[in-house]
């Protein structure tokens, strides 16, 4: 499965091969495991590699400590895996599930090689992840695709019958990004 995942500091936003769109705060709430039972009547919910977590809107309303962190190594936490994991999970609940993550990256992040490298490391691999009310899940991440963000939208007129200047200018929640793309028609 082919998921299109965009990470942003206000929301996330998701694709998964069959249309199903994804949207939700980018806010993640912990919750100890001893609470966990408490509050899984219908709320966002995850628990990865023994950690609980409360996402996007729950999170909100039902966490009193919250991390949305703002900067490069946001997405090197367990806190990002987990609202990744979570958003992937939304779209099946096949027991075993494998990926090709395609995200991205704020321009300035994707410059950083190691960073880049760093990220598809904490991403690949086996995820075992369980939510409420539903069997356990074992994602795995055979393999992560990082553009930067703005070139999302650009992948829309790749197949214009003519040569082509597309610009993008792509307004996030703490980020504006430009980008121009000179296209040639396919001969």
């Amino acid at each position: 499965m082919i998921f299109s995942y965009d990470a942003g500091y206000g929301w996330i936003k998701a694709l998964s091969p069959r249309g199903d769109r994804i949207l939700f705060p980018s806010v993640v709430g912990e919750i100890s495991a001893n609470d966990s039972g408490m509050f899984s009547n219908g709320s966002q919910q995850i628990e990865v590699a023994g950690q609980s977590w409360f996402i996007g809107d729950s999170a909100l309303q039902q966490s009193l400590l919250m991390v949305d962190m703002q900067n490069s190594d946001w997405v090197l936490s367990p806190q990002w895996r987990a609202l990744l994991l979570y958003a992937i999970s939304e779209t099946t609940q096949k027991n075993k599930v494998e990926v090709e993550v395609v995200t991205g990256l704020p321009f300035g992040d994707f410059q950083n090689e190691e960073l880049r490298k760093a990220f598809k490391a904490s991403l690949i691999g086996s995820h075992k992840i369980q939510r409420p009310d539903r069997p356990k899940q074992n994602i795995i991440i055979n393999e992560v695709k990082i553009l930067t963000q703005n070139f999302g939208p650009i992948f829309k007129h790749l197949k214009l019958l003519q040569d082509a200047i597309v610009g993008v200018l792509n307004i996030g929640s703490h980020t504006v990004e430009m980008a121009t793309v000179i296209l040639s028609k396919h001969k």
